[in-house]
């Protein structure tokens, strides 16, 4: 039975309400309404997409793998699955897409809800190739919260200062460390980017040159939350 026409209004309001782009399928994985939004992420009018197969859409979605889908349900709610994700134009993105069912006729249809993640992805992906960047740098790096704290250190770090693991650093303050440096870190602290070399204390009163950069860590409201830095011996 389909629903009443005030209900089949809130049921409209509630799809195009959605920030996902939603696909509801019959029982062979055929299109039988979407939301607003799938004209914007996928580029298809809601006519076009009428009886459409989901493969089309999210390709490798073959009939065996929707029934395997459909079984799933059955004892989970929701279903999230990382899945390339086609466009009307042939271009793709990467997506997440929420499976789940819905009683909207006599038989339960499935109910894809897709959202682009790529931006997310992309950082994700650049997020871990500056950490392994900074895990195989040669040089001390470390990231600091505004009391001086080590949140974050690479194995430089770990290893020019004589320190066991990370557990350990997070212990330690970067003035324990560099106390001649404090001064720099406050500048850094109030919102300076620091680059400058000084001259270290080590033991039987001798000391080194350390060329130290520091920069300032803020977060969306521009408000100063740590500190970022890296050390070397100039020459």
């Amino acid at each position: 039975m389909r629903p009443k026409p005030d209900q089949r209004a809130l049921y409209y309001q509630l799809m195009d309400g959605l920030y996902d782009a939603i696909l509801i399928l019959d029982d062979r994985g055929h299109v039988v309404d979407v939301s607003r939004r799938v004209t914007e992420v996928l580029g298809y009018s809601r006519e076009e997409t009428w009886d459409m197969s989901i493969e089309k859409v999210i390709p490798g979605m073959s009939r065996q793998m929707f029934e395997h889908l459909r079984r799933n349900l059955k004892d989970n709610h929701q279903i999230l699955i990382d899945a390339r994700c086609f466009r009307k134009d042939g271009t793709s993105f990467a997506g997440e897409v929420g499976v789940s069912t819905l009683a909207l006729t006599r038989a339960s249809n499935m109910v894809f809800a897709i959202r682009n993640v790529e931006r997310r992805k992309n950082a994700m992906d650049e997020m871990r190739r500056g950490q392994a960047a900074f895990e195989l740098s040669f040089s001390p790096c470390f990231v600091c919260d505004i009391d001086g704290f080590f949140q974050v250190v690479n194995p430089a770090l770990l290893e020019a200062f004589g320190i066991p693991d990370v557990r350990q650093a997070k212990r330690v303050r970067f003035v324990d460390l560099l106390p001649d440096a404090a001064s720099l870190f406050l500048r850094a602290v109030c919102g300076d980017k620091v680059r400058e070399t000084v001259n270290v204390s080590v033991a039987d009163g001798m000391s080194v040159a350390l060329e130290l950069a520091l920069a300032p860590l803020k977060n969306g409201q521009q408000t100063v939350i740590g500190v970022a830095g890296s050390m070397r011996q100039p020459g």
